[in-house]
């Protein structure tokens, strides 16, 4: 078995002890607030992991159109299969996979290898950047505890003008064709860079992910502790989980970011969520990964079912 598989299973399994036993330890607490948990924001936090994985799928969709023009004609029901494929592909062997569970589906529907691998770049890097951005208010709350609520969020606005500042300018591209050799990809031939317009088209659904995850942890915290449904708890709940989301993508040696996600979150959230225990709070998240990976995967079920890989596009 290759020396890296061998690291990821140690990683997995480290990561797996280390949930049981926190669990184990604070059994009692855990206990108590699962009696007192609220169904219906349970059922809340479940409905909005539907839009979240369409917004993912419109995300790759939309970038992959843009990428390779003209756009082949391909279904809803082929580009969620192959959509789907690709995203379990992270939790094993890892995220280089995606790209590869995405070639194998879509090649035989006339799509390039290059493009997919560019377009899957582009997907994670949009992620990142708007993940980055949404990011700025909870930072600030972690980092200074005692400060202007309101400070936090014009900084994550200006850092928003900033980061459009930077997608328009040469080192957009320079830091693209970066990510191209840390993949040992080839620069392409021809260029294959969105143009300004293109990357804004796009940038809206990495925006509807964000969103969408961060009120779904959002129901989800709120089932089990007194949260208030206001706006600033529901803004820093997802910009918390966005930073989280972002270090989970760049951690390429943890799956799906297994474990940096859940921890990062439970860091900037412990700073800015004072009112909600803090063995509650990992609790949440650890379920919050579990809702995830039961809901991706039937959703691998459902592109079992209704897989057509069989036909191509002329």
């Amino acid at each position: 078995m290759p020396l890296k598989k061998i690291l990821t299973i140690l990683y997995l399994l480290a990561v797996a002890l280390s949930c049981a036993w926190y669990i184990n330890a604070n059994l009692d607490a855990l206990r108590e607030s699962l009696s007192r948990i609220d169904v219906k924001w349970q059922l809340l936090s479940l409905t909005c992991l539907l839009p979240l994985y369409l917004s993912l799928l419109m995300n790759f969709v939309a970038t992959q159109r843009r990428v390779e023009e003209p756009a082949r004609k391909i279904r809803f029901s082929q580009w969620f299969c192959g959509f789907i494929y690709g995203h379990i592909g992270r939790y094993v062997p890892g995220k280089v996979a995606m790209i590869f569970g995405r070639i194998h589906f879509f090649e035989r529907l006339g799509l390039s290898k290059k493009a997919l691998t560019v377009s899957t770049l582009y997907e994670n890097f949009f992620l990142v950047i708007v993940s980055i951005v949404l990011s700025m208010p909870a930072l600030g709350a972690a980092i200074d505890r005692d400060g202007d609520a309101v400070s936090h969020f014009v900084t994550g606005i200006a850092f928003i003008a900033l980061s459009l500042v930077f997608i328009g300018s040469p080192l957009f591209e320079k830091s693209f064709l970066l990510a191209l050799r840390i993949f040992k990809r080839e620069p392409p031939k021809q260029s294959l860079f969105l143009t300004k317009s293109q990357i804004l088209a796009v940038l809206p659904y990495a925006f509807l992910v964000v969103v969408f995850t961060g009120c779904a942890l959002f129901a989800l915290l709120r089932s089990f502790a007194p949260l208030e449904w206001t706006f600033y708890n529901v803004a820093m709940v997802t910009s918390a989980y966005a930073f989280a989301s972002a270090a989970g993508i760049l951690a390429l040696f943890a799956p799906s970011g297994i474990g940096v996600r859940e921890g990062v979150a439970a860091y900037i959230l412990g700073g800015c969520l004072h009112l909600v225990d803090p063995v509650v709070l990992v609790m949440a998240l650890i379920l919050f990964r579990v809702e995830l990976m039961v809901v991706e995967f039937l959703l691998l079920s459902v592109a079992w079912l209704i897989k057509d890989e069989g036909r191509t596009i002329s």
